[in-house]
């Protein structure tokens, strides 16, 4: 319910922007389907983040450069 009301709010206060939201691998397919749910609900696209490089569950840096470049290309 959370993340419904936050992208309601945010469409709402930003009507003229593009919005994406990124999805983080390594979810649970149930928090992964429902997140894909909402997103497609309220017309936002996601990028489904895949195979980044962790440490303790965080990004390592280079798992920031994986998401930077798949960020990118799902901009393109």
């Amino acid at each position: 319910p959370a993340m419904a009301y936050m992208l309601q709010h945010v469409k709402l206060r930003y009507p003229n922007v593009k919005i994406y939201f990124l999805l983080n691998d390594g979810l649970s397919e149930s928090i992964t389907e429902s997140v894909k749910t909402i997103c497609n609900h309220y017309d936002v696209k996601y990028v489904a983040l895949n195979g980044i490089d962790k440490k303790n569950g965080h990004p390592t840096i280079k798992g920031h450069a994986q998401i930077a470049e798949q960020i990118k290309d799902a901009l393109k």
